[in-house]
């Protein structure tokens, strides 16, 4: 009985090889296309570490850049500040100047002055203005 199953177990061993075979092609093709997946994933970091330190370093500059021009226009501008907060020395004026300054400042002071009892007038003609719009009522007797 043995002879006769004996060609089946043959074929049978050959075939468990043939599978083991293929099984173990698929493996090796399984390893060899995680290998490549894991290799292009170590480059695809690569590039994007560089990429990512260029534009640190991009960005530090220009802000470094931006920093510098923010400080040059602080000190211009602290410059400019100084030199107008200087005082200036009183300049020597002769005694026509000063009386003709003087009078100036007398005569704006007059207008000044005569404007108020115009303003005052104004204000009364407005006010007596307003006071004649109201009617006033006659007082009725009530039953």
């Amino acid at each position: 009985m043995q002879n006769i199953l004996l060609p089946y177990t043959k074929e049978l061993q050959r075939l468990e090889n043939c599978l083991e075979g293929k099984q173990m092609q698929r493996a090796k093709q399984n390893v060899l296309k995680l290998e490549s997946i894991h290799e292009n994933k170590k480059k695809l970091q690569a590039d994007l570490r560089t990429k990512l330190q260029k534009l640190n370093d991009k960005l530090s500059q220009s802000m470094i850049e931006s920093v510098k021009n923010k400080e040059t226009q602080l000190m211009a501008l602290t410059n400019k500040l100084k030199k107008k907060n200087l005082r200036r020395k009183p300049r020597k004026m002769s005694v026509q100047e000063e009386i003709k300054e003087i009078k100036e400042e007398l005569s704006a002071k007059v207008e000044l002055i005569e404007q108020v009892p115009q303003k005052i007038s104004q204000k009364k003609s407005s006010y007596n203005l307003r006071n004649s719009n109201y009617k006033v009522g006659r007082a009725q007797k009530f039953r």
